[in-house]
């Protein structure tokens, strides 16, 4: 297989839908090293995770139809960390009914496994908390972490608070639902300057575009009168060829949509600036706040950190134990309160 640098990959995901595949490890491991490119040795076990995940998908019903591995279109690896698990990304052109979809995977198989074990996260990890981070375009860089790393363990014990608290979990026979483990965690931090600078950028360029539009405008209005005060003229003749009327007719329409189109792109291109210019003023103060509570000696240990957890619970249904699994997105705000981004059960 011919590997597509990684400019290719980024930019094919990042237009298209994507679907993470992650295997299910219990395994703890410290934080991830970097991914590097596949060598050759281990070309043929990429095809076969890919294969893998494809049909692992279309089991889970994750494609509207039936999916087709098309081509691996790159592949990465994660250099072992002493646990002997094989960790691949792929990212893979999938034919589903004839469309071609761009998607993701991750996969796992442990030492002397023949299959590989998969998790579905879907795409929640991407969901944002706040307006600066969903104006922003950028690719969140996520590292896994291990399930008895302090914060992860924090983090699904508020978590799972949260989910009570709020009547998403509920008991059964008046019993809550405990959790089992913590089958899969991941981290992240937010980088306030370099969201500053994207937030900058959107509003650069939205601005530019409104600017452009209204150019566009004044220009296609002028045409358009020209063409209705020719239309007039053609209509008031009754020697006028009915073709030529035609011609102006279609032509007017032609404007009228492209002026249509111009006013538009420049209504959607000001309400674009301006909501960056609302999450500039937002992150500005919430950077001024992160500071302050840094120089007083207040800030809170890992804060504005994301968590991405995958819990196993366990609850008893009519004296039987039931296994069921969540997946949640949550973080801890400055004041050191844990709040939920977002949260769906996992397909078992």
């Amino acid at each position: 297989v011919t590997m597509a640098n990684s400019a290719v990959r980024s930019s094919r995901a990042c237009t298209l839908c994507a679907f993470v595949v992650v295997l299910m490890s219990c395994t703890p491991v410290a934080m991830a090293v970097d991914w590097e490119p596949m060598p050759d040795g281990m070309q043929g076990e990429a095809e076969a995770a890919a294969e893998f995940a494809v049909k692992y998908m279309n089991f889970h019903s994750i494609f509207r139809g039936s999916g087709t591995l098309t081509t691996l279109l790159s592949a990465s690896h994660l250099p072992t960390d002493g646990t002997g698990d094989v960790r691949m990304f792929l990212t893979m052109d999938v034919d589903v009914g004839g469309e071609n979809k761009i998607t993701m995977a991750e996969v796992y198989r442990r030492p002397g496994a023949v299959s590989y074990q998969v998790l579905l996260p879907g795409a929640i990890k991407n969901r944002k908390s706040s307006l600066p981070e969903r104006m922003t375009s950028l690719t969140d860089r996520w590292l896994k972490v291990s399930t008895d790393d302090a914060f992860v363990k924090e983090g699904a014990h508020r978590i799972d608070n949260l989910l009570k608290d709020s009547q998403i979990l509920l008991p059964v026979d008046n019993v809550a639902p405990v959790i089992k483990g913590i089958l899969h965690a991941e981290a992240r931090g937010r980088d306030i300057g370099i969201e500053l600078s994207e937030l900058a950028r959107v509003k650069s360029t939205s601005t530019n575009t409104v600017q452009e539009s209204k150019v566009a405008i004044v220009k296609l209005e002028s045409r358009l009168i020209q063409k209705l005060q020719v239309k007039k003229l053609a209509y008031d003749d009754p020697g006028t060829d009915k073709s030529i009327l035609s011609s102006v007719d279609s032509e007017v329409a032609s404007l009228e949509k492209q002026l249509d189109e111009a006013k538009n792109v420049e209504r959607k291109s000001g309400e674009r600036a301006d909501k960056a210019v609302e999450a500039i003023k937002q992150l500005s103060i919430q950077d001024s706040e992160a500071q302050q509570a840094a120089m007083s000696g207040s800030k809170v240990e890992n804060s504005r950190n994301y968590l991405y957890l995958v819990l196993q619970y366990s609850v008893l249904d009519k004296s039987v134990e039931r296994l069921f699994k969540k997946s949640i997105m949550g973080y801890k705000d400055q004041q050191g309160m844990w709040k939920i981004v977002h949260q769906e059960d996992y397909p078992s």
